[in-house]
């Protein structure tokens, strides 16, 4: 699918306090046929979120109310919508930090509007079902199961959310079990960019090691230092 038929009735929530950034994403949000809400703060922002149930949330951090930092973290634990923060702030921490409280992807706001766009696009095809389904499309060892089709992750018994940039990397890794995956490979795959800082990968493989290994009795998501990530199943396990 092309970015514009991604993005085509697509609702979006923007929470900036700035009027005049609003105004020109929402003039080039709905010139590309998608449904924008905006809110001015914080607070406002969540209150849209329950009411509307947006596709996508565009997030700043420097909000008149509430940092955006805890605003992402409160809409990651209502629902695994796809969150982008779009922020003046350029420095490295500041993108990680974004990650850490479960944004899917930062945007500075000196990106182009292509940019945005191809990221936004990007950021939903994530959240829709897997495209990286194969013939094995399902894991299970006991402690561990993974279906692809059903969307479905538990651990001992376990139903657990993730969101959809968690889902896409699990998805990417486990479609190469057993072999390492490069970064640049993760980095397109996940992201749409191969450029992107590689920050972004470890900030979600600790975010699933944290809900895979917890009792340490396997290390699933093994790093090879400086080329990339394997999956590594069980003995045991049904693939």
């Amino acid at each position: 699918m092309t970015t514009q038929e991604i993005l085509n009735g697509r609702t979006v929530l923007i929470i900036d306090d700035n009027i005049e950034i609003c105004a020109l994403m929402t003039s080039l949000l709905t010139s590309r046929k998608m449904e924008v809400y905006t809110a001015y703060t914080g607070e406002m922002g969540l209150v849209m979120f329950k009411q509307k149930q947006p596709d996508l949330v565009i997030l700043d951090i420097m909000l008149p109310d509430v940092q955006g930092w805890e605003i992402c973290h409160r809409l990651r634990e209502l629902s695994t919508v796809p969150i982008i923060i779009y922020s003046a702030l350029r420095e490295a921490a500041a993108v990680v930090r974004g990650l850490e409280y479960g944004a899917d992807d930062y945007i500075r706001k000196s990106t182009t509007n292509m940019e945005i766009l191809a990221r936004m696009s990007a950021a939903i095809r994530r959240a829709m079902q897997p495209a990286y389904l194969q013939e094995k499309n399902s894991y299970d060892d006991g402690y561990l199961l993974i279906n692809l089709e059903q969307r479905l992750f538990q651990v001992k018994g376990k139903v657990i959310d993730l969101s959809p940039t968690e889902w896409a990397l699990l998805n990417c890794l486990y479609a190469h079990c057993g072999q390492v995956v490069n970064y640049k490979h993760i980095l397109d795959t996940v992201w749409g960019d191969e450029d992107k800082p590689i920050n972004y990968i470890h900030v979600y493989l600790t975010h699933l090691r944290n809900n895979l290994e917890g009792n340490g009795e396997h290390r699933y998501l093994e790093t090879v230092s400086r080329v990339g990530v394997r999956f590594v199943p069980k003995e045991d396990a049904v693939v």
